[in-house]
């Protein structure tokens, strides 16, 4: 058996700051053969446990977690991380006790481009000229489509493509903001 360090990553939908569970558990050789404790590494016997962060597929921020799992008596560990996803693109979460790593958590975010994109169809609805009102509406139809490839992008766990996707139209509508 190997010790494979599992989370429970939760965004608030508000402040984008997250919660961060380890939910490894005890080890049970038939309910859970990867958790903490003989023969894997014992919670008290851990030598360094670090949270990881990863933004578009860079290591981002690193956060020595050693204590709070060393001195745990729970089965579920709060982590008590003090980080926000505030920028769009992906992030990635994982766990690495001793020399461990946990299986991946995923957060795919696009809520400011949603934003932009809303805050557009308003000022657009608003403009007094037509030309320009029909030149952006275009732009606006396409951005709204190309939304729907962020979400199928998620759902299929494809960074590369989410974070180039989102790129251009992040791009389109720092476009479209010029011409307003």
């Amino acid at each position: 058996m190997a010790l494979i360090p599992r989370l429970n990553v939760n965004v608030d939908s508000i402040t984008r700051k997250i919660t961060v569970i380890d939910i490894t558990g005890f080890f049970d050789e038939a309910n859970n053969p990867n958790g903490y404790g003989f023969p894997n590494t014992i919670r008290t016997g851990i030598i360094s446990a670090t949270f990881n962060v990863y933004y578009n597929g860079l290591h981002h921020k690193l956060f020595d977690v050693t204590q709070r799992i060393k001195n745990a008596i729970s089965l579920e560990i709060d982590l008590e991380i003090d980080f926000s996803v505030d920028d769009d693109g992906v992030y990635s979460f994982f766990l690495v006790v001793d020399s461990f790593q946990g299986i991946n958590v995923k957060y795919f975010n696009y809520n400011n481009v949603l934003q932009e994109l809303s805050q557009a169809w308003i000022r657009n609805n608003s403009s007094i000229n037509q030309s320009i009102k029909n030149r952006i509406f275009n732009i606006l139809v396409w951005a709204n489509a190309m939304i729907n490839g962020l979400g199928t992008f998620e759902r299929l766990q494809m960074d590369a493509d989410f974070t180039t996707l989102l790129r251009i139209i992040q791009r389109k509508l720092k476009n479209i903001n010029s011409i307003f």
